[in-house]
């Protein structure tokens, strides 16, 4: 995840596929949480390759993201991210 954090918008916004993994793994700030949705909706609302990678349930992956003040948009994140496709892997993947 930190991979992510260390590029610009720019880098992360191209049509080039991006692929997100460790997303829940640890805390985000408000600043993360907010950056990342602002790559996520530009590459939903550009239809650009996006996947994420989580052993996480939908709602399990909103509580790990959630920061106070910012569930909404915690919610909103992992809204976005399930529409755009989620790679479930681990012990859950059968039960997808």
């Amino acid at each position: 995840m930190n991979e992510l954090f260390s590029k610009t918008f720019s880098e992360l916004t191209t049509a080039a596929p991006l692929d997100i993994r460790g997303l829940g793994d640890k805390p985000l700030t408000v600043f993360q949480l907010t950056g990342l949705w602002a790559v996520v909706n530009h590459r939903y609302e550009n239809m650009l390759p996006t996947t994420t990678h989580t052993d996480k349930k939908p709602f399990e992956l909103c509580k790990a993201l959630e920061s106070p003040g910012y569930e909404t948009l915690a919610y909103a994140l992992v809204g976005r991210l399930w529409e755009m496709g989620v790679e479930r892997s681990g012990r859950t993947a059968a039960r997808r």
